[in-house]
């Protein structure tokens, strides 16, 4: 059946051979096999009707290069419909994107500064033009980029997300606390900001609310294992023992090769009177401990051996 839905319009009538008939049948032919999941297929056929001058083409070629991460493909079909049409103003933000995408931070930056500068209303550009400076290592600039990117569109959750990440980065804990509580309602974004303000609020003594937060992100995930260490610790250094070995031993349940469970395990145990256990727990501690020694070592030695062989 799909041979037959892909062939729609692979017959047409002899007068239609003109460059732009030739270019829409290949953009149509493209869109039926984007629409069957075949992208390699759909490229092809973009790649000739651009070629026959649609631009159309450029800009879903862009885009599909873009989708299955052929970033370097998709920057060339920007950067060469720019050529034809160097004010496509889309074709800017698409050439933006792909460039964020492979880390030419500056590149990109550059691009959606233009763009705002020219007083395009898009409003994801502010939160773009924030992650390309943080990339590029201008911390404050990124910043600014996101809190103009609020001001703009204040429900904007996964710029807010990552300004409260940047905040705390910088050893701005309030801030970042602050906007962490703003996510945690959301349930989008409520276990990644749960689990982050719980670590800022221990950091900062506000132990009860911590505590709190995390058993709630425990009852939505009961595997999440960073919520799992970060009460369990909580619990330890409040000396309730117990209730730290809960959340231990369901740690050590989820995976057994991580041998720094067994330490805590050993140290719980023994406070909890159960000193067999203890001592069993100390001895696959130093068993998984020594294993992952050799491994590091294992690992140095390969990367100096390709040291040595790429010379």
């Amino acid at each position: 059946m799909v041979p037959i839905l892909l062939g729609i319009g692979l017959f047409w009538s002899c007068s239609e051979t003109g460059p732009e008939a030739r270019a829409q049948q290949h953009y149509q032919q493209g869109v039926e096999y984007e629409a069957q999941d075949m992208p390699a297929s759909a490229a092809r056929e973009y790649e000739e009707a651009a070629a026959a001058g649609m631009m159309e083409a450029y800009y879903a070629l862009g885009a599909v290069y873009g989708k299955e991460e052929q970033h370097e493909r998709a920057i060339g079909a920007y950067r060469a419909l720019l050529r034809q049409w160097p004010e496509e103003e889309r074709a800017h933000e698409g050439l933006a994107d792909q460039y964020l995408a492979v880390g030419r931070a500056a590149e990109a930056g550059a691009l959606y500064e233009a763009l705002l500068a020219a007083g395009e209303p898009w409003e994801g550009l502010w939160g773009r033009l924030g992650d390309a400076r943080l990339v590029a290592g201008d911390a404050e600039g990124a910043a600014e980029a996101y809190q103009k990117m609020l001001k703009v569109v204040p429900d904007s959750a996964r710029v807010r997300y990552s300004l409260a990440q940047l905040w705390a980065e910088q050893g701005q804990p309030r801030e970042a606390i602050a906007g962490y509580r703003q996510l945690v309602e959301n349930p989008a974004w409520a276990d990644a900001a749960g689990q982050r303000l719980a670590d800022l609020l221990l950091e900062v003594g506000e132990v009860m609310e911590a505590e709190q937060l995390l058993r709630d992100l425990l009852e939505r995930q009961p595997e999440a294992r960073s919520a799992l260490w970060s009460l369990g610790g909580l619990l330890f250094r409040a000396e309730r023992y117990s209730e730290s070995l809960v959340c231990f031993e369901r740690l050590q349940a989820l995976d057994q090769e991580d041998y720094r469970v067994y330490f805590l395990l050993a140290k719980l145990y023994g406070r909890t009177g159960r000193e067999a256990e203890g001592l069993e727990a100390l001895a696959a501690y130093e068993r998984g401990r020594r294993t992952a020694q050799v491994h590091e070592r294992m690992e140095e030695e390969i990367e100096g051996l390709l040291r040595n062989i790429l010379k």
